[in-house]
C-alpha cells in the first residue's frame, strides 16, 4: 500500500521521490495526532489519575500530542502557502473549521464546550489579538524565510519569557543549569543568524513582528488560563470563534481576494489546505491543554525542542534552508533547550499555582471521560 501511495504522492505534492518518503512520515504523524485528539475526547481505558505517576503520564501525553501537531502544522503551512499564496485566507479556513468542529462536537455531546458569553469574551479579546498577530506574522514570514529560521528565533523566546514570569507571574528565576541552557540557545541563535544564507530585510522585519506577538501570546494566555476557569474545549472554541471575524476582515482588505480570484485551484492545494485545517484543530486544543499544566517558559522550551522532526523534514524536502554550520547551530539550540528545568513558583504564588494545576489536570481527566 505504501508503495502505491509513493507512486502518486509525488504528482500530488510536487515533491521528488526521496522527499516523498519524509512527506509520508508527516502524514503518519498527522494521523497519530488526530488519533490522540480523538482519544483525549473519548478515553475509556482503566487508568488511575490520582497519583503523581498518572499526572506525569497525562502531561507526557499532552507534550507528545502537542509536539506532533506543532511540527506537522508548521510544515503543512509552509507547503500550503506555496500553492495558495494567501496566508490570511489559509488562517481564516483553519479558524473557521476549528470553531465549527468544536461547535458540532459540543452539540453532539462529544465534548464540553461553553457557548459564547460576553464577560468571558472580553477576557479573551487580548488572547485573540495575540493569537491572530502570531499566526498572521508567522505564515507571512514563511513567505520570506525558511522554516528553520523561524524555529531558531523561537528558540530564544524562553530567555525573555523567564524574566517576564519572574517580574509579573510570581515565578522564581531559573537555576544556574537553566540559565546555561538559555544562554546556549541564545548562542545558537547568534551563530545561526551569522550563517543564514537566506537573509532578506523584509523577512527579518516579519520575524521581529512575529517574535513580539509570540512572547506576548505565550505569557498572556498562561495568565488567562490560570485565572479564568473553563474547559480546554471551551477555550479552543472561544479563541477560534472570536478570531475568525477579524481574520476574515484581514483577508478581505489585504488584497487576497484578488489573489484567490486569479488563482488556478488544484487538487493538491485543496488537499493541503484541508490537512492544515485538521492540524489546526489538534494544535489549538493541545496547546491550551498543555499550557494549563506547565509554566509559560517550559511551554516555550517544549515548543522549541519538538521542532527536531520539522528540521529534518525541511532539510530533505526543500533546498531553502541554512548551510551546514547554520544547521549545526540550530541543532545546538535545541540541544541546549532540552536541558532547561522549570523554575518553581515563589512560596505564596506556588501554592496557588499548584492548586490551579491540580484543577487543570482534573478538568482534562473529566473531559477525557465524556
Amino acid at each position: 500500500m505504501l508503495a502505491t501511495v509513493g507512486q502518486w504522492l509525488p504528482d500530488l505534492t510536487g515533491l521528488t521521490t526521496q522527499p516523498t518518503v519524509f512527506f509520508l512520515w508527516i502524514l503518519f504523524f498527522a494521523c497519530a495526532a488526530l488519533i490522540a485528539l480523538y482519544l483525549s475526547m473519548d478515553l475509556r481505558v482503566n487508568l488511575y489519575w490520582e497519583g503523581p505517576a498518572s499526572k506525569a503520564m497525562l502531561v507526557a501525553l499532552l507534550v507528545v500530542a502537542y509536539s506532533l501537531c506543532s511540527s506537522m502544522l508548521l510544515i503543512l503551512n509552509k507547503v500550503t502557502v506555496t500553492y495558495i499564496p494567501a496566508p490570511s485566507f489559509i488562517l481564516c479556513c483553519q479558524l473557521g473549521s476549528c470553531a465549527l468542529f468544536v461547535k458540532v462536537a459540543a452539540l453532539a455531546g462529544m465534548v464540553d464546550a461553553e457557548p459564547l458569553e460576553w464577560e468571558k469574551s472580553k477576557k479573551f479579546a487580548l488572547i485573540v489579538f495575540g493569537f491572530i498577530g502570531t499566526l498572521f506574522s508567522n505564515i507571512t514570514a514563511l513567505q520570506f524565510v525558511p522554516v528553520d529560521t523561524i524555529i531558531c528565533f523561537r528558540a530564544s523566546t524562553p530567555i525573555l519569557i523567564a524574566i517576564i514570569e519572574f517580574l509579573y507571574l510570581g515565578r522564581e528565576l531559573p537555576c544556574a543549569r537553566s540559565w546555561a541552557s538559555l544562554v546556549g540557545v541564545f548562542g545558537g541563535v547568534a551563530a545561526y543568524t551569522w550563517h543564514d544564507i537566506n537573509f532578506t530585510k523584509m523577512g527579518y522585519v516579519w520575524l521581529g513582528v512575529w517574535y513580539t506577538f509570540t512572547v506576548f501570546e505565550i505569557v498572556y494566555v498562561k495568565k488567562v488560563v490560570d485565572s479564568v476557569k473553563m474547559t480546554t474545549w471551551s477555550r479552543t472554541y472561544y479563541q477560534n470563534t472570536l478570531a475568525f471575524v477579524p481574520m476574515l476582515a484581514i483577508t478581505a482588505f489585504s488584497g487576497e481576494v484578488q489573489v484567490l480570484a486569479a488563482l488556478t485551484w488544484k487538487t493538491k492545494g485543496v488537499l493541503l489546505l484541508c490537512a492544515s485545517c485538521a492540524g489546526g484543530v489538534g494544535m489549538s486544543y493541545f496547546s491550551f491543554a498543555l499550557r494549563a499544566v506547565i509554566s509559560a517558559t517550559l511551554f516555550s522550551v517544549i515548543g522549541n525542542v519538538c521542532k527536531v522532526l520539522t528540521i529534518l523534514t525541511n532539510l530533505v524536502i526543500w533546498d531553502k534552508h541554512s548551510n551546514t554550520m547554520g544547521t549545526l547551530a540550530l541543532l545546538g539550540c535545541l540541544g541546549a533547550g532540552s536541558a532547561y528545568q522549570q523554575a518553581p513558583m515563589r512560596p505564596v504564588q506556588g501554592r496557588a499555582e499548584e492548586d490551579s494545576r491540580k484543577e487543570s489536570l482534573l478538568a482534562v481527566k473529566s473531559e477525557s471521560n465524556l
